[in-house]
Order: structure tokens, then C-alpha cells, then sequence
């Protein structure tokens, strides 16, 4: 009896550590899921938008740089390693955007998803404000460039021949 007893008691702590070994395990993969709601946020759709402006913007603009005219090699290389490294920083972030959206790829609770978007929506914010201010700085250059050749270029019609 007394034999009974005690395997009656193993077999109940034994369900019972089953049973919280099955709730943990639910918890922890619920985490793997994403909230609808997140994947349909709107800085979700702000950051990608964003980043396809960032590879397009990088794309066209080498291609102006280079069409223009007024910048050497040197500086054509430049802008084209500095735009390299913009798109390759993007490319990151796309990667890590679809990690933490996808259903099954992170373990994370909803507050933490947000906070990682929230933190990857200002790393895009800064590399779209930079790429800005880059290509506006180097038009403004080129601008530069362009009048100095002009200007050259009139000095020289007026040299007497």
C-alpha cells in the first residue's frame, strides 16, 4: 500500500512537470510567432519604402555623378565605394527587417519587436538623411565644378590669340 502511494505521487509531480514543461514550451513558441499587427505597422512599410529610395537613389545618382563630367576617377571611386557601403548597410537592414516579421525565424515578445523596429526605423532614418545630404553636398559640387570649367573656358576666349 504504502508502494501505491508513492507511485501514485511520482506519477502526479510527474504529470505536473509535464504539464508546466508544455505550458513553457507553448510560451516560448508563441514568441516565434509575430503579431499580425506588427507585420502591418506602419513603420514596417516606412522603413522599407525608405530603403527602396536609398538603392534607387544610390543607383541614379553615381549614374549622374558620372555622366557629368566634372569629377575624376578618384572621385567617381569614392562616391561609388561610399554608395557600395550605403546599399550593403541596407541590404543588412532588409535582412533584419524580415528576420524580426517572419513567423518562426526569432523568439521575440511583441514590446520587443516594436523596440527593434522602433531602433531599425532611426538606422534607416539616418542613412536616408545621409544619403541626402551626401548627394546634395556632391551636386552642389558638381555645380561648382561646371561654372569654374565655364568661367575657365571664357578666360581662354578672351586671351588674345
Amino acid at each position: 500500500q504504502g508502494y501505491s502511494i508513492v507511485q501514485k505521487g511520482l506519477n502526479a509531480i510527474s504529470e505536473i512537470k509535464k504539464g508546466d514543461f508544455d505550458l513553457h514550451s507553448l510560451f516560448f513558441n508563441s514568441l516565434t510567432d509575430v503579431n499580425p499587427a506588427i507585420k502591418n505597422w506602419a513603420k514596417v512599410s516606412d522603413i522599407i519604402a525608405m530603403e527602396v529610395q536609398i538603392v534607387q537613389g544610390t543607383v541614379s545618382t553615381a549614374k549622374q555623378f558620372a555622366q557629368s563630367k566634372v569629377f575624376s576617377q578618384a572621385d567617381l571611386t569614392y562616391v561609388a565605394a561610399v554608395y557600395s557601403n550605403l546599399k550593403s548597410l541596407t541590404l543588412s537592414d532588409i535582412d533584419e527587417l524580415t528576420g524580426i516579421i517572419t513567423d518562426g525565424n526569432w523568439q521575440m515578445s511583441d514590446d520587443q519587436r516594436m523596440s527593434r523596429i522602433d531602433q531599425l526605423f532611426e538606422r534607416v532614418r539616418e542613412k536616408y538623411a545621409f544619403l541626402h545630404a551626401f548627394s546634395n553636398h556632391a551636386f552642389l559640387l558638381s555645380q561648382y565644378r561646371s561654372q569654374e570649367q565655364n568661367s575657365l573656358q571664357n578666360l581662354i576666349k578672351l586671351l588674345p590669340k
